[in-house]
C-alpha cells in the first residue's frame, strides 16, 4: 500500500498494492476493518483502488447506570476484551460516567 496523502493524518489516503487486503490495511493504519468498510462503502479492493481511512475515528461512550461491558460491547458490535484493551481495564468493573474509548 502507498500512502497518497496525510494533510492532517486524521483521513488518510492510500493506494492499494496488488497483495493488500482488509486486514492488512487496517493492521498497518492501526484502525478497525469496520472502519475502512464504514469510509469506502463500494470497495472491490483492487490494485490502484484509492482507500479513505480515518484514522481519528474514535468513539466514546459515557456509562450509564446498568450497563456492563457486555451491554456496551453489544451497542458498538465490538467485543468486551477490545474495549478492555482500548482502555487498559485490568477489571470488568465500571462506575457510572465511565469515559470509554470504543474502536
Amino acid at each position: 500500500m502507498e500512502l497518497i496523502n496525510c494533510n492532517t493524518c486524521e483521513i488518510i489516503y492510500v493506494q492499494v498494492q496488488k497483495d493488500d487486503s482488509l486486514d492488512i490495511i487496517a493492521r498497518k493504519f492501526d484502525v478497525d476493518i469496520r472502519n475502512i468498510v464504514r469510509n469506502n462503502p463500494s470497495i472491490d479492493l483492487y490494485e490502484g483502488e484509492i482507500v479513505k481511512i480515518n484514522r481519528k475515528s474514535q468513539v466514546y461512550h459515557i456509562v450509564k447506570p446498568m450497563e456492563n461491558l457486555l451491554v456496551i460491547a453489544n451497542k458498538y458490535n465490538t467485543s468486551v476484551e477490545d474495549i478492555m484493551v482500548k482502555n487498559n481495564l485490568t477489571t470488568k468493573r465500571l462506575f457510572v460516567g465511565q469515559n470509554l474509548i470504543i474502536s
